[in-house]
């Protein structure tokens, strides 16, 4: 992968750099944003992280998670700008704002759907940040330890769904087995990243789940959430991550949509599909954006209106 030589030189020549992730991050988000701030601390910057979103207590076995800011420090001067994981401004929320009072900015980024809010873009259409950001890493001339190593293998682990869906290529595992070439605990990483669930979790699934629904003969199923719920169980949206996909394998399903309430009459909407429809191409009719597979949106309306607005837009894919 050929690297702008202009982000290179950009980064080296900088002093301080403030790294943003996009709201409700992910392990790729945080992976690819962990990982550059251990790389440009190696190389002598100084370099601190933003996200708007609380970060999920199951992220805690990345070691540097908790320096991860909400609000900027307004004591810090940064020179330089980098986006991570982020396929559009907006992603960033209110974090947008101090990215744009910096001087110069840079995106690194692997989604289809794309805008080139920075002064330098470097987009590649892969598994993940991480696999884009591995490349940078060795352009920039330093060398792979075990945190770096780790935070990539949690992207790159994370948005293949464990080298499951088909994005994963074979360049993809070849990085991943560079990676395991240092102290990774993947037993850790595949525990947080796939399996755990408090109890929390596991009740709001359960109403959920309960809230199944299908549409235009069973090719487009729904699952939602009301702030309701949350409050019910004292669980966070954070806790929705991987909802979607209980319902995204039924065998007639072509298009999966978790609905999740975020503020009154506000669903933040993701969308799977077992391979036969782009659904980021549903998504952007909404203004969002992502993969073929995977894809997301914010949709204003109730339940219903929200659900009758991705029917008849699902009508022209499925």
């Amino acid at each position: 992968m050929k690297i702008n030589s202009d982000i290179i030189d950009t980064i080296k020549k900088s002093k301080c750099i403030a790294l943003f992730c996009h709201t409700k991050p992910d392990g790729d988000a945080l992976g690819s944003s962990c990982a550059m701030k251990y790389v440009l601390e190696k190389i002598g910057k100084e370099c601190d992280i933003y996200c708007e979103s609380k970060i999920p207590e199951h992220y805690c076995y990345i070691s540097n998670y908790k320096c991860i800011k909400q609000t900027n420090d307004k004591n810090k001067k940064y020179d330089l700008a980098i986006a991570l994981d982020c396929s559009d401004k907006k992603r960033m929320g209110e974090c947008a704002k101090l990215f744009d009072k910096i001087p110069f900015s840079i995106k690194i980024d692997h989604h289809k759907t794309n805008e080139q809010f920075a002064n330098l873009n470097q987009v590649e259409i892969v598994s993940s940040t991480c696999e884009v950001l591995y490349y940078v890493i060795n352009q920039l001339g330093v060398e792979l330890d075990d945190n770096i190593a780790t935070c990539l293998y949690i992207g790159l682990a994370s948005d293949t769904g464990c080298f499951m869906h088909d994005n994963t290529t074979s360049n993809t595992h070849e990085i991943a087995s560079k990676l395991l070439e240092y102290n990774i605990d993947i037993n850790k990483i595949h525990y947080y990243e796939f399996k755990r669930r408090t109890r929390a979790q596991l009740e709001l699934l359960h109403i959920c789940l309960g809230n199944l629904s299908f549409a235009l003969d069973d090719k487009v199923a729904f699952i939602h959430l009301k702030l309701t719920d949350f409050e019910k169980t004292g669980a966070e949206q954070s806790d929705t991550l991987g909802f979607v996909n209980y319902i995204s394998n039924v065998d007639t399903t072509k298009v999966a949509v978790m609905l999740s309430e975020e503020k009154p009459n506000l669903f933040a909407v993701s969308f799977r599909t077992n391979g036969t429809v782009d659904v980021s191409k549903i998504a952007e009719t909404f203004g969002g954006g992502g993969h073929k597979m995977a894809a997301g949106a914010k949709i204003f309306g109730g339940i219903t209106t929200v659900k009758k607005k991705i029917t008849d837009v699902c009508k022209d894919f499925v």
